[in-house]
């Protein structure tokens, strides 16, 4: 598979130093199917990933909606499963957890390259064994995470069965303002009426993309280009004409350069 750029220096100039620090080859390798720099399996330009995996294929990354008020938060999108995404992490310190959560698991305890990702990560030896003593009983599991520090105030989606303890931005039942279609389950969207046109998977996306775009409302474009309904190369084009036309931002232009540089003679779509 086409192999990207490494993302470690734009995950860190976002503020997320544990993400910037897992987005190395050194730290895929520890999880045997985790490849840096990741590999090209097609993703919405939302995903900043930090590392692939081609046996499913899924992504770990950063999931970013630019141009509207909304916080970032870590996720895995799955390829083969219509790019969905499941939020797994809210902020820097939840993903380094989670991510020495798996490494334990996988390793069946505190092993010399557990001990290597912690430090990389900055986590202390105390903290590495609150972690450690958690997995005999509950492993990684994710409706286990908020029994740990890290995750009890602000769980992330995917914690959360029933929604109710949950204060984050993905979708729960309800219709963020600013919510994209690859954080629903598609039956979740077939029963709500009045849905935004971004989330109708019916509407002709880039005839929408035009409307938004003409009309300078570039949260809205975006939201429709990290829509149901757009081929590689018409997707391309989409971001290439939003990037000329919003404010400039460095790490906005990079990050949507890159995908542009892939996505322009991809075949499929998302």
């Amino acid at each position: 598979m086409p192999i990207m750029m490494n993302y470690d220096l734009t995950l860190r100039d976002l503020g997320y130093p544990a993400a910037s620090q897992l987005s190395h080859e050194a730290v895929a390798e520890l999880f045997v199917t985790y490849a840096n720099p990741v590999e090209w399996y097609g993703f919405p330009p939302a995903l900043v990933p930090i590392l692939s995996d081609g046996t499913w294929p899924l992504y770990v990354g950063l999931w970013k909606h630019w141009f509207v008020p909304r916080q970032p938060s870590f996720v895995e999108l799955n390829v083969n499963l219509d790019h969905k995404v499941e939020e797994v992490a809210r902020d820097d310190r939840q993903l380094a957890a989670l991510m020495l959560l798996r490494l334990i698991v996988l390793r069946d305890g505190i092993d010399e390259d557990v001990r290597r990702l912690a430090a990389r990560l900055g986590v202390g030896d105390d903290d590495l064994a609150r972690l450690d003593a958690h997995t005999p009983e509950h492993a990684d599991f994710p409706e286990d995470l908020p029994l740990l520090p890290e995750f009890a105030e602000h769980p992330p989606q995917f914690s959360v069965e029933d929604g109710t303890d949950y204060d984050g931005e993905f979708p729960t039942g309800d219709v963020p303002r600013y919510s994209s279609y690859f954080e629903y389950d598609p039956d979740m969207l077939a029963g709500m009426s009045d849905l935004p046109p971004w989330l109708d998977p019916a509407t002709d996306k880039p005839a929408l993309f035009e409307t938004y775009l003409a009309a300078g409302d570039f949260g809205a474009a975006w939201l429709t280009l990290n829509g149901t309904g757009w081929t590689y190369p018409v997707a391309a084009k989409a971001l290439q004409r939003l990037r000329d036309s919003a404010p400039a931002d460095p790490v906005f232009h990079q990050i949507a350069d890159e995908w542009i540089r892939f996505a322009t003679d991809q075949d499929g779509g998302y």
